[in-house]
């Protein structure tokens, strides 16, 4: 398997950049959805915990890839 190749699909279908072109998964984008919701405790914030829980996982998949990368 080439794992470089995978790295750069992931980084390409998980990840985009913020205006300072840094990296972030695009699953943090889904926050926004819940903006002003009535059944979150705090309606100003869109903040929400699986989201989170995702994009580490996210990255967790990408560091470990770039980690097999290295033993090609």
């Amino acid at each position: 398997m080439d794992y470089k190749k995978l790295s750069s699909l992931i980084q390409t279908e998980l990840f985009e950049e913020d205006d300072h072109n840094t990296p972030y998964p695009k699953i943090c984008n889904l926050h926004d959805s819940f903006d002003n919701c009535d059944f979150i405790w705090d309606s100003e914030k869109s903040h929400n915990c699986l989201w989170c829980n995702y994009a580490n996982y996210t990255w967790g998949l990408l560091h470990t890839i770039e980690s097999w990368s290295m033993y090609e």
